[in-house]
């Protein structure tokens, strides 16, 4: 759905009669932070209309979805007009090539890790006999910074692990285009020198009203009577809490929801000490399920200043 909202899509050989195309698109309008023309210039349905040479583009509304509804039997035109759009590097050459390409972040807080950044491809031509023999970064554009954009696992290891290594630069364009009701906690981030577009500050006031106390958060989570009395009698046995979480691995995701109820009837050190420890050794799969993204969230709401809305 991210990648829907970077780009414009145009869908070939379907209707907005179809439920699958319906239901997609009404997703994505819902979570597009754009206006209606805006959304329309986005989103492009070809239809097929025997007989007609030229392109009709007309914008249209299907429940609540705006759209530019392109009339024509003339495909071979439209073709044409995609193969001329300059996209840069086509995804497939970067995957091609992914394993022999080093993914770099090149951030203030990671001063020192490169040997040389080369500001243009020519300077290849110039490099001392020396230069030639070590690993070098080669930066193509001219940005002053290279970013690797995170995803979730990047963005949570590095809030709780590292706090100072990144960059609003790269955590702000990360939460807004990050679902408002998506688990995530970014109070580190908020401050009262934001400077932010009127649509980026809705989007983070909408995502702050939504976490507004752990108390909200403990009361979306569903555990059974069955595995609470367990759990319980567990959790009450002086039990450490990795061992809690490591005894009968299967039940790993329900014990964590376990947790979350009880976030703040656990010692403040020892809970720490747990997250720091998930983060370190557990796998991706583990940290972006649901409710391990919740206990992350709720720890963060424990532990960290709670915000209504922007300062």
């Amino acid at each position: 759905m991210s990648k829907l909202t970077e780009s414009p899509i145009l869908f070939l050989g379907y209707s907005l009669t179809d439920n699958n195309v319906k239901a997609l698109l009404k997703d994505l309008s819902d979570n597009m932070p754009f206006s209606v023309s805006e959304a329309a210039e986005r989103i492009g349905v070809v239809e097929y209309k025997e007989g007609r040479k030229d392109i009709v583009e007309t914008t249209m509304e299907t429940d609540g979805v705006h759209y530019t509804n392109i009339s024509t039997d003339n495909y071979s035109e439209i073709y044409k007009r995609i193969a001329k759009i300059d996209q840069g590097v086509p995804p497939i050459d970067i995957s091609k090539y992914q394993d022999m390409i080093k993914q770099i972040i090149v951030t203030r807080g990671k001063n020192g890790d490169l040997k040389r950044v080369l500001t243009s491809v020519g300077d290849l031509n110039n490099l001392p006999d020396k230069l030639k023999k070590q690993d070098i970064v080669v930066a193509l554009g001219d940005s002053k910074y290279i970013y690797k954009i995170p995803d979730y696992v990047d963005y949570i290891k590095d809030y709780y692990l590292h706090p100072d290594n990144m960059p609003e630069e790269i955590a702000l364009p990360f939460i807004l285009k990050s679902q408002p009701h998506s688990t995530l906690p970014i109070s580190k981030y908020i401050h009262t020198n934001m400077k932010l577009t009127s649509k980026a500050e809705k989007k983070i006031n909408d995502r702050l009203k939504k976490f507004g106390s752990l108390k909200d958060l403990q009361k979306g989570i569903k555990i059974s009577k069955t595995d609470n009395a367990k759990f319980s009698e567990e959790f009450n046995s002086e039990i450490k809490l990795k061992d809690f979480l490591r005894e009968k691995n299967s039940e790993k995701d329900k014990k964590i929801a376990f947790l979350t109820k009880k976030i703040d009837q656990i010692n403040k050190d020892e809970l720490k000490e747990l997250v720091m420890s998930l983060l370190k050794t557990e796998d991706n799969s583990f940290l972006t399920k649901t409710n391990t993204r919740k206990f992350l969230m709720a720890y963060s709401l424990l532990t960290e200043k709670i915000y209504h809305q922007l300062p």
